[in-house]
């Protein structure tokens, strides 16, 4: 009879055991998204350079545009300098004829030659695959007479263009598999320097 009480007691505490490593591994990963309304609640998370510094402060993209508001938050028209006291030095520099490009690990940064000022920001990553090609368009809306709107397919791309009512702004969204955006492209044509 002890021998039973005691195989019952090991069983137990392997049952106990096997559960509580199951619940541990099999947890839900707060870090992905898994339903629309994470996507949601993160679409707003700041995104952040090698030494743990902001590059995209809390703001949620598809609002501010779609209100017409200018994103210095995403550093357009900032100079080379200011960007690399605020987000430390890029991964990589590159001279590109007229403008050079700072690049960060899910962001870089289109610098003018002629005006010294960043007129492109491009952002990857996890960052951007929060949204989606079809909440992009339900939020921003494809029919808005203040805001130009283009679709289409680029080298392989499927994507979604929208020109403020200005003219000076303009962010692309674009996606690889047609559905999540990889790639988010905010341009402010007022600094490029070609104008």
């Amino acid at each position: 009879m002890k021998r039973f009480w005691g195989l019952l007691s090991i069983l137990i505490i392997v049952a106990i055991v096997s559960f509580l490593g199951f619940t541990y591994f099999f947890q839900n990963n707060t870090n992905s998204v898994t339903t629309s309304e994470d996507t949601k609640s993160r679409s707003n998370e700041p995104l952040y350079s090698k030494q743990q510094k902001a590059i995209i402060p809390d703001v949620n993209l598809l609002e501010s545009f779609k209100k017409g508001e200018l994103l210095t938050t995403l550093h357009l028209g900032k100079n080379k300098e200011s960007l690399t006291n605020e987000l430390g030095q890029p991964q990589k520099i590159e001279q590109k004829g007229d403008y050079v490009i700072m690049q960060y690990k899910d962001a870089s940064f289109k610098i003018s030659q002629s005006s010294k000022l960043n007129y492109e920001t491009q952002i990857s990553g996890k960052y951007v695959q929060n949204y989606s090609i079809k909440q992009v368009k339900e939020s921003i809306g494809k029919e808005n007479s203040s805001i130009l709107f283009e679709e289409g397919t680029n080298n392989g791309k499927h994507y979604l263009t929208y020109t403020s009512p200005s003219g000076d702004q303009n962010i692309l969204f674009e996606s690889i598999d047609g559905t999540r955006v990889d790639y988010i492209t905010l341009s402010y044509i007022s600094v490029s320097g070609s104008n």
